[in-house]
């Protein structure tokens, strides 16, 4: 069996998030293969922020750009979104005011589990 690089993938539905987006982004940015953001409406400059922060950091930016419905509705877009990539293995749900922590065990550990899976 090949050892395969696992890709874990950050989903972040945000709407006018400016003012605390980057802690959260600091956060992933040593465990995020991609970011996949679902922008819910945002008229500030919280979807420039992302993609700024990608672009520093070499991580592929994601973006749903729609209107927040309810929680449930939109929160169900999102993951839809971040199901439409194949090539994502996990993926961590996160809220802005989330911050991740412990990314060192976390790789390894989801590339642990993927490289011993039976198919």
């Amino acid at each position: 069996m090949t050892k395969d690089k696992v890709h874990i993938a950050v989903l972040i539905m945000a709407k006018n998030e400016k003012k605390r987006l980057h802690v959260t982004l600091e956060s992933i940015k040593n465990i995020a293969d991609s970011l996949i953001f679902f922008d819910t409406g945002s008229e500030d400059n919280t979807i420039d922020i992302a993609r700024e922060f990608c672009e520093k950091n070499k991580i592929p930016f994601r973006l749903k750009q729609g209107i927040f419905v309810n929680y449930s509705v939109s929160r169900n877009e999102s993951l839809d979104f971040a199901d439409s990539f194949e090539d994502v293995d996990y993926i961590i749900l996160m809220d802005v005011n989330d911050e991740l922590r412990g990314v060192e065990y976390l790789r390894k550990s989801a590339e642990t589990y993927k490289n011993n899976l039976f198919y």
